[in-house]
């Protein structure tokens, strides 16, 4: 019996290699290589493609099953073609010896985690049900109440701190312990249909950015406006990893309050203990250092200081480099490298290092046009490296040459506004949220010379796109609660159906993703 089970293994085997995917079909069977001699270090997968430009994936794993890299032959010609592996992982080492299986795979797929947060999300939520007996009125909110309305008419708003005046007198609601009970004499009838909007699971008022630590916390930059303040002011939060609450532990009952204006990207780094926040500090001139463990605030990079060539303004988007050093995009497409480890005292003592344009362009708010914009840098695989966004559509990747910027390749994504974005070590992609169309998010392949969107991933749930983070096989997808100013939406974009798509809906959703129909191809013996 033993016997037999082999035998069926092996024929199984030799059937999945020779296996044609469409018109994708490998010819290697079993690679054996070593990446310490030079005469074979690498391996290399040969296969034939019907037609050109076919978008495949070669999906690297372990005996264990867990993917280890992931390869993409870009651009592919109808017939013979080869991709080549050295043997490093997704984070640039070498893989242990041993076997690996190699995988084919034609497209990517994602799923609502419903075990994050509140179904798979946090933030704003609303739900209406008809009122069926009028001497009890109560609702379950498992959050912090916005506003209650009866008919469509406000009965109350959490914007104006009190109860509307317009109904019966007396107290029209109350809500402790989770539970909303709406008071019967506020003229209230059967049937009338009651309206809540609260957030879970706290204030969460227009999200703008958020980076994720090594332990799935998450770090969330709110932009928040009082009813008689013209200023938007910035808070930052810490959510347990599951998203279900604050960690209070964290500085002053899990947050650190009342940044000066508005503030714009934010980056956690464990091993410096520290918390970097674009825009945070000198009315959005500097960029704000914080400790990591306490949240107190340890000293700003930039800054103001007429005169010279080294404010500066409007901070749009931050990044770490190597060497210590950070990189503080201006509104427009100037961007500065400072010392991040020495803090500003005056223009000639800032750690200021050096600035250019590498665009050539400077407009005065990307990505969009207007009034509005988001975190606008994110880092590549390569640590003198990463990507920018910038007027409307265009998607950059820039390097950074030790004495300035420079523009290596880009993309256009033609009128669908590219914003924040993150990049996926163990997928080798990009993932770019997009504003202008409805839950989208476009799937960038960046092969060391150009950079091609390759898919998109789709929700006709989520509303605009702020941002994106990945993090462990998950992608935190951020809609803020900001309008496109008026006026931006074109008639091309209202032609692609696209004009009512203006506004996020206050949430920060977590999707599984992986690969679609994965086959089996080809095996690689690591020596």
């Amino acid at each position: 019996m033993k016997t037999i089970a082999m035998a069926v293994m092996i024929i199984t085997q030799m059937f999945l290699v020779g296996f044609v995917s469409g018109e994708v079909e490998v010819t290697s069977k079993e690679i054996s290589f070593s990446p310490e001699n030079q005469a074979g270090n690498m391996a290399r997968i040969e296969f034939n493609c019907g037609t050109a430009e076919n978008n495949i994936f070669f999906l690297i794993k372990n005996e264990q099953g867990k993917l280890v890299a992931c390869l993409r032959a870009d651009p592919l010609v109808a017939g013979k073609n080869t991709i080549e592996w050295n043997g490093r992982d997704a984070y640039g080492k070498l893989v242990p010896r041993g076997k690996y299986h190699v995988y084919l795979s034609r497209d990517l797929e994602w799923k609502l985690d419903k075990t994050f947060g509140l179904g798979g999300r946090i933030g704003r939520f609303m739900f209406e049900d008809t009122i069926n007996d009028t001497r009890k009125v109560e609702f379950k909110v498992p959050g912090v109440l916005i506003s209650v309305r009866v008919n469509n008419e406000k009965l109350y708003d959490a914007a104006f701190h009190k109860s509307d005046e317009e109904w019966a007198a007396g107290k029209n609601y109350s809500f402790k312990d989770g539970v909303l009970t709406l008071n019967p004499k506020a003229g209230l009838k059967k049937s009338d249909m009651v309206r809540v909007d609260f957030y879970f699971p706290v204030f969460f008022q227009n999200p703008w950015d958020m980076d994720i630590d090594s332990k799935g916390n998450l770090w969330v930059i709110l932009h928040w406006q009082t009813p008689d303040s013209p200023y938007v002011w910035g808070r930052l939060i810490k959510l347990v990893p599951e998203g279900v609450k604050l960690d209070e532990k964290f500085a002053s009952n899990g947050q650190i309050p009342a940044f000066s204006r508005s503030n714009n990207q934010v980056v956690i780094s464990e091993d410096e203990n520290r918390i970097y926040i674009g825009g945070s500090d000198l009315d959005a001139y500097g960029t704000g250092v914080f400790a990591l463990d306490t949240g107190a605030r340890l000293y700003y990079l930039g800054g103001y200081f007429p005169g010279t060539q080294k404010t500066t303004y409007g901070v749009s988007g931050i990044c770490l480099g190597e060497h210590n050093k950070i990189y503080i995009r201006n509104l427009g497409s100037t961007l500065f490298t400072y010392d991040r480890n020495k803090g500003t005292k005056n223009a000639d003592e800032n750690g200021y290092m050096y600035s250019g344009m590498p665009t050539g362009q400077n407009n005065a708010l990307p990505p969009l046009y207007g009034i509005y914009w988001g975190p606008t840098l994110a880092p590549s695989a390569s640590k003198n490296m990463f990507y920018m966004t910038a007027w409307g559509s265009n998607l950059y990747k820039v390097i950074d040459t030790g004495e300035k910027f420079r523009v290596l390749y880009g993309l256009v994504i033609s009128e669908d506004d590219p914003i924040g974005m993150s990049f996926a070590p163990e997928f080798n992609l990009l993932f770019v949220a997009l504003r202008s169309c409805r839950g989208e998010v476009a799937v960038i392949s960046d092969n060391g010379s150009s950079l091609k969107e390759v898919t998109r991933l789709k929700d006709v749930q989520l509303g605009g796109l702020h941002t994106v983070k990945w993090h462990n096989g998950f992608l935190y997808v951020l809609e803020d609660g900001a309008e496109i100013p008026d006026g931006y939406i074109t008639k091309k974009l209202k032609d692609k159906g696209c004009s009512d798509i203006i506004q996020g809906k206050n949430r920060i959703s977590r999707y599984s993703v992986g690969f679609k129909k994965e086959i089996l191809v080809c095996t690689i013996v690591r020596e």
